[in-house]
């Protein structure tokens, strides 16, 4: 199967939806319903946005994977990675405050390094 038919066969069934009842409310048989969820064609055209309509879903609900965020905020989606926005800046945050206590420990050693002088009176 591909991405679209195993949406396309997730969603139906979430609705509640048998192949025969799908294919009645487009108007079509049930065979290229059956066809759509095993990859083998597609619907087109008018077809196409009357099941976005029935299903009441997007385009890209079914044409593309759906992904679900991983512990670690992290995910990978064939050639894209997908990266959840609060995961990404508390990262980066982490990674500001880790480069300055490296500074600042550099001041420290510096400053222990550096020869003391005093003006004396």
């Amino acid at each position: 199967m591909n991405v679209f038919g195993n949406n396309l066969r997730r969603i139906r069934k979430e609705k509640g939806l048998t192949l025969k009842q799908l294919a009645e409310k487009l108007g079509i048989k049930h065979q290229s319903v059956e066809k759509w969820e095993k990859g083998l064609t597609s619907p087109k055209g008018k077809t196409l946005n009357t099941l976005f309509e029935i299903l009441n879903v997007t385009a890209n609900d079914l044409h593309y994977e759906k992904v679900t965020p991983s512990e670690s905020g992290v995910v990978e989606a064939g050639d894209k990675v997908i990266v959840d926005k609060n995961v990404w800046e508390a990262r980066e945050r982490e990674l500001q405050l880790y480069r300055r206590n490296a500074e600042l420990q550099n001041e420290v050693e510096h400053l222990k390094n550096a020869e003391m002088v005093v003006d004396k009176p």
